[in-house]
């Protein structure tokens, strides 16, 4: 596929995300082994290991308050080695958008046993401009998430462990000059390399409210750069298996 050509949009990325977990298994991979020691290889211990992921969570006060800690307690019972949270932190309209809901997504996260992984989803930020939601910027909230999120290369949770970052400057960022897209991270767990893409829903910020192309634009050459990035380092480790989320 020609991605040049192609806006990527969370639909699109869906097939490619199906495919990917055929291949690794949801859930519990192979971990295989391999002598080569860098800043994102995180070698689990024995043979097989098990992840989480989750997201869209929560989208109300009750899911907020009693479903999703008794998540968390399900998911530290489970030893997982890591999880990801796919975005969304809250629900599309209806509920602000401010910094109280990042510092308590954080705290979430942090809560977390394993080591924890969290992508943006159009909740988050695109749709922070929708009057309900508080009328905010929507690309001043996506600087504020990756200052509260993704500051440094480690992930969060209680045995964070380091990833590769996007650190070149190809995203917009509210000031109107070009950021590194430092939400778009890549490990490697056992054989399987794993990578996270800021793609979101809501048109990927082309419509709605208040409709951004030149941040889109950019946005997409960048998760298309590290897209072709990612697989290439998968061909170099000699990787069985691509998850991206």
């Amino acid at each position: 596929m020609n991605w040049t050509a192609r806006s990527l949009g969370r639909r699109v990325l869906t097939a490619a995300l199906t495919a990917a977990l055929i291949g690794c298994v949801v859930g519990v991979a192979s971990a295989g082994h391999d002598d080569r020691d860098d800043d994102f290889h995180d070698r689990p211990r024995g043979g097989t290991y098990a992840i989480g992921l989750w997201g869209d969570l929560p989208y109300s006060p009750l899911q907020s308050t009693v479903g999703l800690p008794n998540l968390i307690a399900d998911m530290n019972a489970q030893r997982l080695l890591f999880t990801v949270h796919n975005g969304d932190l809250k629900a599309g309209s209806g509920s602000l958008c401010d910094d109280a809901l990042y510092y308590q997504a954080r705290d979430w996260f942090n809560a977390l046993d394993g080591a924890a992984m969290f992508t943006p989803g159009d909740n988050d930020w695109t749709d922070c401009d929708r009057p309900s939601n508080g009328g905010f910027n929507s690309l001043e909230r996506l600087d504020r998430e990756r200052q509260i999120f993704f500051s440094t290369p480690f992930s969060m949770g209680r045995r964070p462990i380091r990833q590769q970052v996007q650190t070149a400057p190809l995203c917009l960022g509210s000031g109107g000059g070009f950021v590194p897209c430092v939400e778009n991270r890549r490990w490697m767990a056992g054989r399987v390399v794993y990578a996270t893409l800021n793609v979101q829903g809501s048109c990927n910020n082309l419509c709605d409210v208040a409709p951004d192309p030149a941040e889109h634009a950019a946005r997409n050459a960048a998760n298309i750069q590290w897209l072709r990035e990612t697989f290439a380092l998968a061909h170099q480790r000699r990787a069985v298996a691509v998850m991206l989320i």
